[in-house]
């Protein structure tokens, strides 16, 4: 089965993807907590939240979180992909691997209309180790997922360089 955008019906470049929640109410909340006001600490309680879709979804080889811009990131102060990702191979022993890099310093998806979330993703990743990836059947980690643009994207990137499949988890699913 393919993936496809839920709001536009576009094929999309991962194999399947599976989140925890909704993005909406006290799960709201707790991401931007953990987004926006730093506590770090809710990247191990999310991570458990990930363990059942992550059981729909296979065995994967690595965890790789969809990495941040380097200036957003120092803004930030951290990466919650990244986080959610070395919390979520604590609990599966699947390793993490960074093999992504954010080269474009995109403007926030939610504040974008749906055709504009493509184009803003466009060209952001290339891949800073090919070998890590190629052979392998990659998760892709990320916080929220809603058009799947961003998700569609990364996955892009790590088919090229030689990934089997790459799948994607995220902690909630948002509307448009």
């Amino acid at each position: 089965m393919e993936a496809k955008c839920p709001r536009c019906g576009e094929k999309l470049a991962f194999d399947r993807t599976r989140g925890a929640f909704l993005y909406e109410g006290i799960v709201r909340e707790i991401i931007s907590l953990f987004k926006y006001q730093g506590q770090r600490k809710l990247s191990d309680f999310l991570a458990t939240y990930l363990l059942e879709p992550l059981s729909e979804l296979g065995n994967p080889d690595l965890l790789v979180p969809v990495p941040l811009h380097p200036v957003k990131r120092r803004s930030r102060g951290f990466s919650q992909t990244e986080l959610l990702a070395r919390s979520l191979s604590k609990l599966t022993g699947i390793p993490v691997r960074t093999p992504l890099i954010r080269v474009k310093n995109t403007r926030p998806q939610v504040k974008l209309a749906m055709r504009e979330r493509k184009i803003n993703v466009k060209g952001a990743f290339v891949l800073k180790a090919k070998e890590e990836v190629k052979g392998k059947r990659i998760l892709l980690i990320d916080d929220v997922m809603t058009t799947g643009h961003t998700l569609s994207e990364a996955a892009r990137t790590l088919k090229r360089a030689g990934a089997i499949s790459v799948f994607g988890l995220v902690v909630a699913i948002g509307s448009f």
